[in-house]
């Protein structure tokens, strides 16, 4: 209720308040006498007071919430809390450009919407100043930085001009997920409270799941457009297997993995259905 900063008036008047009656009960266990009287407490009605009531009087009237000066945090938040609210508003851009991208599976027009939702977070992203977040909201953060740079990868025209960019974006997602995963893994297997709550977040919205998903289809992602660029892949069959090891098939089901252009492109393959994460589709 107390803790700086003091921004709200209902905060300022319970403070003054409280204080006034502590200073009042602390004056009264003095010897000696005051006296005070006043117009200003209840308008229009003469208030006459003695001893600690009289200390309380004068406080209450001398702390006046409207003429106090508020904190200097009130108008300037603290940066750990800037953060968190640009972290807020990252989730619900990548949540927006995630849900087009999937619109955008069996309405290809709305590919150029999300190249320019995904481009303009991705710019967010990249500069966010991490070190006001927590482990775990680095982890998220990470992973949303994977989601968006492979939204650009996926959402761009595929024509051969576009390969260099379309394959660095690609590379992109798969730093960022492998961040995510390796922060969370490590986070996850401390025994401190910080770890026991990333444990319980994971478990609840399939962080660590979505983050091997990524780096998976990143990867094939890069395959995709490196044999569109007629190009050597980056990452050999066995990476991508390797970056999709663990995944359960309902996991796979439930963020209907099969529907997923690079997926289907990569899975439509003979060579590559006997490997993950085609065989658990």
């Amino acid at each position: 209720m107390f803790g700086p900063p003091l921004c709200s008036p209902l905060k300022i008047t319970t403070f003054t308040t409280i204080l006034s009656l502590a200073a009042g009960f602390f004056a009264w266990t003095f010897a000696g006498s005051i006296h005070a009287r006043s117009r200003n407490l209840v308008p229009g009605v003469i208030i006459v007071a003695t001893g600690g009531f009289a200390v309380f009087l004068v406080l209450q009237l001398k702390l006046d919430p409207d003429k106090m000066a508020l904190d200097p945090e009130c108008h300037h938040p603290r940066p750990r809390d800037s953060a968190s609210q640009y972290f807020n508003e990252i989730a619900v851009h990548t949540s927006n450009v995630v849900k087009d991208l999937t619109e955008a599976k069996h309405n290809p027009a709305l590919n150029r919407q999300v190249y320019e939702q995904a481009l303009t977070l991705n710019a967010k992203i990249r500069p966010f100043p991490k070190e006001h977040l927590s482990e775990l909201q680095r982890a998220v953060l990470a992973l949303y930085g994977a989601q968006t740079a492979a939204a650009l990868a996926i959402a761009m025209e595929p024509i051969a001009a576009n390969a260099r960019d379309a394959r660095a974006f690609a590379k992109e997602a798969v730093a960022y997920a492998k961040v995510s995963n390796d922060t969370l893994a490590s986070l996850m297997s401390r025994g401190d409270v910080a770890g026991q709550a990333a444990i319980d977040y994971v478990s609840t919205y399939k962080t660590q799941d979505k983050a091997r998903y990524m780096e998976g289809l990143a990867k094939i992602l890069e395959a995709q457009w490196a044999q569109l660029a007629g190009a050597k892949p980056e990452y050999s069959d066995a990476d991508i297997a390797a970056a999709f090891s663990g995944l359960k098939s309902q996991f796979l089901r439930d963020i209907s993995a099969s529907t997923d252009g690079p997926i289907k492109w990569y899975c439509g393959s003979s060579k590559s259905k006997e490997r993950a994460p085609c065989d658990a589709l």
